[in-house]
């Protein structure tokens, strides 16, 4: 028998983070790689591409360091936070600087 199952969004983000906490290496170390690639993959960053207007920003760089944030901004409290938003910076932010770029200014 197969049952349908509705799960609310923050249910589910609730979920995704205790699937990611479980995603610890044999050292017991949280391959934040493969987390920022996941969260850079997201349903989030296509909204926060929609939402966050370059023009709000002083420069590319203050833009970049906001939608970086805004991404992250539910694992802020989590002991790996400065190390995901390197390996995001790091990866993704010339990605992020090229939206900043595109749009018109």
């Amino acid at each position: 028998m197969k049952k349908n199952i509705k799960i609310t969004e923050s249910a589910l983000n609730r979920i995704i983070k205790r699937v990611i906490k479980e995603q610890y290496s044999d050292e017991g170390q949280l391959d934040v790689n493969e987390l920022a690639k996941k969260i850079v993959l997201s349903k989030k960053y296509s909204e926060i591409v929609d939402e966050i207007l370059p023009n709000d920003y002083n420069n590319e760089f203050e833009f970049r360091e906001n939608f970086i944030s805004n991404l992250l901004d539910e694992y802020y409290d989590e002991e790996y936070y400065d190390d995901l938003y390197n390996v995001v910076e790091t990866e993704y932010g010339n990605i992020i600087l090229d939206l900043y770029g595109s749009s018109g200014e």
